[in-house]
């Protein structure tokens, strides 16, 4: 169990690059200047290992690619995927990184953007990928 814990926490480090990729002053109130804000202050590195290395839109797709550590390979076919289950565990933890990632989920359900999470070990061993549907982070 606490090896979950870790992996977990490991996981969710990742994701304080995204809070971080913004100034608490403007906030954009479309999804193609957001992308663009956050795009232009990659790569963000965030402790050892982490960081996001680009934001794109590509058509109905926001696309975030992160790089984790090389050693987080080993658990990314458990940690990635579409089932259910990784992508509601994914949306309640993230949603804990506040304004900026709430502010994403909201772009991205009133345009009706996918979000696809691009994981990436260091050693560019095996991606992991996780595509969320705006329907994904509708509150149940």
């Amino acid at each position: 169990m606490k090896r979950w814990r870790f992996i977990w926490l490991l996981a969710l480090l990742a994701f304080p690059a995204l809070c971080i990729a913004q100034d608490e002053g403007e906030m954009p109130v479309d999804i193609e200047t957001f992308v663009a804000q956050v795009n232009e202050k990659c790569p963000i590195t965030y402790g050892e290992g982490w960081g996001l290395s680009s934001c794109t839109l590509i058509g109905d797709t926001v696309s975030l690619s992160m790089v984790v550590p090389a050693n987080f390979g080993f658990v990314l076919p458990m940690l990635t995927g579409n089932a259910e289950n990784v992508k509601r565990l994914w949306v309640n933890q993230l949603s804990q990184y506040g304004s900026q990632w709430n502010q994403l989920v909201d772009l991205l359900v009133s345009s009706n953007k996918s979000l696809k999470l691009v994981l990436k070990p260091e050693d560019n061993s095996t991606e992991g990928v996780i595509l969320f549907e705006p329907a994904d982070f509708k509150k149940e």
